[in-house]
Parts: structure tokens; sequence; C-alpha cells
């Protein structure tokens, strides 16, 4: 009985690092034709649709850029199903700190960081680990530009101007299901991933999200819905209209697994969090660096 409970233990911790921190969404994929290689806008078109990209990008930048929600994660493959639940506290461009709890509230792991570095509490077996996110992604076989990546569009579901700049437009295509248009971007380094954007050009809403490397290998399609208007932190302030997606899928990957984020009780705040997690006494401190 007690090994039986040692390896569920483990096994609940390996599934709680990687879903926590959701790097599992840039795994490898395959080369195929996605939705993003419709038909090419004619070229008059295409300048109305790149001021679409600006606009939204103004408008995002305007956006407070701390939010703090109750998350609820589900991960699915063929081999199994795991559901965490916690409370998340994100900051753009990337700092994170995700705790999850018992059905009495009790914190029972939890993980902090951000690109660089990272840190792991493990109540169930007192561990204490933290390290760099570049040993992380190395140990883990995960692509390295994982942590030169914006995590923060991907789950506030953003078109940051600071980003924008630092990208350039490849091409602007019709979406094969006639669901808006499809503008891809591409970083200045010559090694960098392409950002496939699904945008609704009336609303000015990003619906899709495809990242390929230069071959068109899919990394991962990150889909947005439930789109909510967060509590600001002080309803006193006036703020644009922000739109936080409730709910975000992220599909395409390997094994034909996928993850949920469902977020919940959505507050936006214009200050950072605190973001780390002091080593409680008597707990086994592991670095790797």
């Amino acid at each position: 009985m007690q090994k039986s409970t040692t390896s569920n233990k483990h096994r609940t911790f390996r599934c709680a690092a990687v879903l926590g921190i959701v790097v599992t969404l840039l795994l490898g994929g395959c080369a195929r034709e996605g939705q993003w290689s419709g038909t090419l806008v004619p070229g008059e078109d295409a300048p109305q649709f790149a001021a679409v990209l600006d606009a939204m990008a103004a408008r995002d930048a305007l956006c407070p850029k701390t939010l703090v929600a109750d998350l609820q994660v589900d991960y699915e493959s063929p081999l199994e199903k795991r559901r965490l639940q916690g409370f998340l506290q994100f900051s753009l461009p990337g700092n994170y700190k995700f705790i999850v709890t018992s059905p009495l509230g009790q914190m029972v792991w939890g993980t902090a960081g951000n690109r660089r570095h990272y840190q792991v509490l493990n109540t169930m077996t007192k561990q204490y680990i933290e390290g760099g996110m570049e040993s992380f992604v190395l140990n883990n076989k995960l692509p390295f530009f994982l942590i030169q990546s914006q995590w923060g569009n991907w789950l506030t579901g953003r078109v940051s101007s600071e980003a924008h700049r630092a990208h350039r437009i490849v091409d602007i295509r019709k979406d094969k299901e006639n669901r808006g248009v499809w503008i891809t971007v591409k970083t200045n380094s010559s090694e960098g991933p392409r950002d496939h954007l699904l945008i609704n050009p009336e609303r000015q809403q990003l619906i899709e999200r495809v990242i390929t490397d230069l071959e068109n290998n899919e990394l991962a399609t990150v889909s947005y819905s439930d789109m909510k208007t967060p509590a600001p932190e002080n309803p006193d302030e006036e703020t644009v209209q922000c739109l936080q997606p409730g709910a975000v899928t992220i599909t395409g990957l390997p094994w034909n697994s996928h993850i949920g984020l469902n977020l919940s009780r959505i507050e936006t705040r214009r200050g950072e969090e605190s973001y780390s997690l002091p080593q409680p006494v008597r707990y086994f401190r592991q670095y790797r660096p």
C-alpha cells in the first residue's frame, strides 16, 4: 500500500509540473496544411487587415498587465485524464504563480516563476525544487524557443504592441471556414516560430492562434472562447474594454492529447503580484541549474 501511495504521489507531481507551467503545448507536432493556408487575400485588401491587427495591438497595450483567476486545467491523452484546480496569478509578459488546493482549501502543490527560472513546492512529498528554465527545457526534451516565447499572449488572447513590433507580417489569407482572416507573423529571428492569427476583423477579436516552425510543423493550436470582461481592481477606474477568454483550448499536440484551461472569477490589476514560493522549514530542497 505504501508503495502504491508513493507512486501515485509521484505521478501527480509529474503531471502537475507539466500542466501547471503548461509547457506541453509546445511539444513538436507534424507538418500539415492548416486552416491558415486558405486563399491568399488580394494585395489591395491586405493593408486594411494589417491596420486591424495594429488597432488590436494598440487596444491590448492599454489593458492591465496582471490577472488573477480561479483556474481549472484538464489534460487528456489516450492514456490518461487529469484535472487540476487552483488559483492563478499572471503578469505579462511571463510571470506566473499557480497554486493547487485540496477540497478543504489547503495548498497541495504550487509553481511560480517566469521565462528564466521556476520554483515548485510539493506539500505531499515535502519537496522544494527550483532551477532555470533552460535546464527544464533540456531535461524534458522540449523546444528551446519555449523560453523565448510570448506565454502571456497565448493565455490572454492578446496581440501586444511590443510583440507586434518585433514581428513582421508574412501573408494574409482567408479562413477555409469563413470565420475570419488569418494573419501570419514571423519573428525577426531566422529560426523563430511563426504565429498564424485568426482574427474577426469586424469585432477586432482573436479567435485562434496556431504556432508552427519554419517547416510548417504545427507546435500547438490555441483556441479562445467564452470571452469575459474581467472585473477591474478599482471599479471607479475608467478602462478600455478588455476581454479575457474564459476558455482556452490547446490542441495539435502529439498522441492526440489536448489541454483545456477554464478561468473563472477573473480580475485584472495594474500592479504586479508576488511571484515567489518561499521554502518551508524542513522541506527537502533540490536545485536544478
